[in-house]
């Protein structure tokens, strides 16, 4: 199939760029001891693989090229801490992006009561937490601040937030010079959508009172802690979708959690308390023993890719 094979190459292509922005000084040498780390990741593409081979399935082949890229770019651009550099010798060389630090705030609003924030964020590291202000934003970058919409209906409002694309040669900037940090006002109840690229991330939401909450990780490392379960008359649906990541899910323990699992090249480690309700269709489900006495809590839904997820209780 010739999509295969232009997928395969790829591969090649992808190892041979890295090896040549370690001899251009571009990457260092230790990116490999990254990539070395991932290197289950060969074992779920050879997988994939034989079960594509198997079944007479070029995309499930072809999948298997994808997840080999992903390991790369992930070993590259997230878990090694120097990144790209213009010369090959740290923060010292010379930049052709110069790297700015940014911040803009929403005072609280008393008369705000629900609101809604849609976080996009690209490379990098990024945060989002509680705060006093209704809103604020803080980071810095080489591709400009972020934009801020704030959107204001009586007691409700809606927060959209994205930060520019990264453009330009990868050797202009490094991943550790892209920081978003978001704060929440604690006195709004929040419905919460966080997408993020090639990061790192940690959404601690341990001190907000959410209605919702939706996350999409890419190519990413990324923590989602939640808060004491605080709505009394419905259910919260927690939605985490992932691509090629590591995700740890943390929930106050006796807290009420319904958790659904989909994704077959996934792994999902959850704690003893959760009871395993069914697994059927491709779907694995487990509840705690405080949702199964009021049907009220976390009704939480995973769908992996080729992730690796642990729920963990606190």
């Amino acid at each position: 199939m010739v999509v295969r094979r232009v997928l395969d190459g790829l591969v090649i292509v992808a190892v041979g760029v890295v090896l040549l922005a370690n001899t251009t000084g571009f990457l260092p040498w230790g990116v490999w001891w990254s990539i070395a780390s991932l290197w289950p990741l060969l074992l779920v593409a050879a997988g994939i693989d034989i079960i594509g081979k198997g079944m007479d399935n070029e995309w499930l082949r072809i999948l298997s090229s994808f997840v080999v890229i992903g390991g790369l770019a992930y070993g590259a651009l997230v878990m090694t801490p120097s990144g790209f550099r213009m010369w090959g010798v740290g923060d010292a060389a010379p930049r052709a992006r110069e790297v700015r630090d940014f911040e803009s705030t929403t005072p609280r609003d008393a008369a705000i009561e629900r609101g809604s924030m849609s976080v996009k964020g690209g490379l990098g590291k990024m945060t989002v937490t509680s705060g006093s202000d209704l809103v604020s934003v803080t980071g810095r970058s080489p591709f400009g601040q972020p934009t801020v919409t704030v959107d204001k209906s009586g007691n409700e409002v809606e927060i959209d937030l994205r930060t520019p694309e990264g453009r330009g040669p990868l050797f202009d900037w490094s991943p550790a010079d892209i920081r978003l940090d978001v704060a929440l006002d604690t006195n709004v109840v929040w419905d919460v959508e966080v997408e993020t690229g090639v990061s790192e991330a940690e959404v601690d939401l341990s001190a907000l009172r959410v209605s919702r909450v939706e996350l999409t990780a890419g190519v990413s490392d990324t923590k989602l802690r939640l808060g004491p379960f605080a709505l009394e008359d419905r259910s919260v649906p927690v939605r985490i979708k992932t691509g090629v990541s590591s995700v740890v899910l943390q929930v106050p323990r006796g807290a009420p959690v319904q958790l659904t699992h989909r994704g077959g090249l996934s792994d999902v480690n959850v704690p003893a308390e959760f009871d395993r309700a069914s697994s059927d269709d491709g779907r694995s489900v487990w509840r705690t023993a405080g949702f199964d006495e009021g049907e009220i809590g976390y009704v939480i839904e995973i769908d992996a890719g080729v992730s690796g997820v642990k729920v963990e209780t606190y």
